[in-house]
C-alpha cells in the first residue's frame, strides 16, 4: 500500500523530488522509491535546482503499460 501511495504521488506531481514525496507522505520514502526504480515504474528524470541538486522522479512507459494508460498528464504547478 505504501508503494502504491508513493507511486500515485509521483505520477500526479511529476517531476518531484524524494523530499517532496516524504513531506506529502509524512514518512521517509527512500526505500519505496528505490524499489519502484528497480521495478522500472519510476525513473530519475533530471536534477532539481534546489541546493544539493536532488533527483527529480517521474513515471516510466512501463508504468503506463502496467496501468493501461496511453499518456501522462502534465499539470503546470
Amino acid at each position: 500500500q505504501a508503494s502504491l501511495e508513493t507511486l500515485a504521488i509521483i505520477a500526479y506531481n511529476q517531476p518531484i523530488t524524494r523530499a517532496e514525496v516524504d513531506q506529502m507522505r509524512g514518512v521517509s520514502s527512500q526505500h519505496i522509491i528505490r524499489r519502484l526504480v528497480a521495478r522500472n515504474l519510476v525513473k530519475a528524470s533530471g536534477k532539481s535546482t534546489l541546493p544539493g541538486r536532488p533527483n527529480l522522479y517521474a513515471t516510466t512507459s512501463d508504468f503506463l503499460d502496467y496501468f493501461g494508460l496511453s499518456t501522462t498528464i502534465n499539470i503546470q504547478k
